[in-house]
């Protein structure tokens, strides 16, 4: 049914040919992440608070961390023809972009109703929490990198990162595991470049 919806939406322009998580997420669910913002302005309209987006990103950034469980075929990495380092790199750059680009009428929506100094800093530590959730979605992926697989595991983690959302000192677990994971991830993507 969502995928009726794949056609209307032209996905070249929000999200990039190389960022492969993204385009599946967006054709596999799509409608889910519109029906939720509709629901997340409807709040934010009605009731006021601006609490409501710091809890809003997290319905959002567990649709998104599903985008993380699909691998991509081994072709697209070896079409990169890059090293790893700058495949995580260019990665990085293209998840966190797409991301803030998904984010932009929620945030512009949020800072239209709140925008004292405190509003801004909460907005922004509440944005620079779901970019590290992100990266670390993407360290996490190729952690158990198998090209045309599905990693359900990485669901758990995923979603325990997700809570760093709202419980704010769950946030070191997922920037202390992407320092420890990097190298691993790092050296498993070798056997496909």
């Amino acid at each position: 049914m969502i995928s009726r919806f794949s056609p209307i939406i032209n996905l070249n322009f929000f999200v990039p040919a190389k960022n492969y998580e993204w385009k599946s997420g967006l054709r596999r669910r799509g409608g889910i992440i519109v029906i939720v913002y509709g629901f997340i302005f409807c709040l934010i309209y009605f009731i006021k608070e601006k609490y409501i987006f710091h809890l809003s990103l997290y319905p959002i950034l567990l649709i998104v961390s599903k985008f993380y469980l699909d691998m991509e075929p081994a072709i697209f990495l070896l079409n990169r023809g890059v090293s790893t380092t700058t495949f995580f790199r260019q990665t990085t750059i293209l998840h966190i972009k797409a991301w803030l680009l998904m984010l932009v009428p929620l945030i512009v929506y949020q800072l239209f109703f709140f925008h004292t100094i405190y509003d801004i800093v909460y907005l922004l530590f509440a944005l620079i929490a779901s970019i590290i959730c992100v990266v670390f979605f993407i360290v996490n992926k190729y952690i158990r990198f198998e090209p045309d697989t599905r990693a359900i595991t990485n669901q758990f983690w995923n979603t325990i990162a997700c809570t760093s959302l709202i419980i704010p000192f769950f946030i070191l677990l997922p920037m202390i595991q992407i320092f420890r994971q990097y190298n691993k991830a790092n050296s498993e993507l070798k056997r496909f470049f």
